[in-house]
């Protein structure tokens, strides 16, 4: 009897994780409407040499964890300028008081970005953090192939 139940645990033990791993990709946001509550993403994608790599896809993700793993919610997605610069806002009422954070995540074919870079991590936000634009410049390092 035991036996039945410890397999019957830990099969409810790995759905749940397995679930909990599962990443929503339909957007939440279209990153341009937000009228009350808003947080707002800016800044802009360069490489080590202050290089502007043009119209870099940028995502935007936000990550709990748990006992049971960590979920990733898609928010959305945008595309930097010619200039670089790159600009996300959504309504962030429902992270209000909450335990994640987001990741931003820049991708240009030929460049890397290491696993830190655009992380922003908003521990409690509140009020003070609507409506007021969070500048995070990341940098992608150009992809290079070692011959030998």
């Amino acid at each position: 009897m035991i036996t039945k139940i410890v397999k019957l645990l830990t099969i409810i033990y790995l759905i749940t994780i397995t679930i909990g791993c599962m990443m929503n990709h339909e957007p939440l946001f279209d990153g341009e409407s937000c009228d009350t509550d808003c947080i707002i993403f800016t800044g802009k994608i360069i490489d080590p040499n202050n290089n502007v790599p043009v119209s870099s896809k940028i995502n935007i993700y936000y990550k709990t964890s748990s006992y049971f793993g960590t979920q990733s919610t898609y928010i959305g997605q945008t595309v930097s300028d010619e200039s670089g610069e790159y600009h996300f806002t959504f309504d962030g009422s429902r992270y209000a008081f909450d335990r994640g954070y987001f990741i931003i995540k820049a991708e240009k074919d030929g460049y890397l970005t290491n696993r830190f870079d655009g992380r922003i991590e908003l521990n409690h936000i509140d009020s003070t953090n609507f409506d007021v634009p969070i500048v995070n410049d990341i940098k992608l390092i150009p992809s290079a192939t070692l011959r030998i």
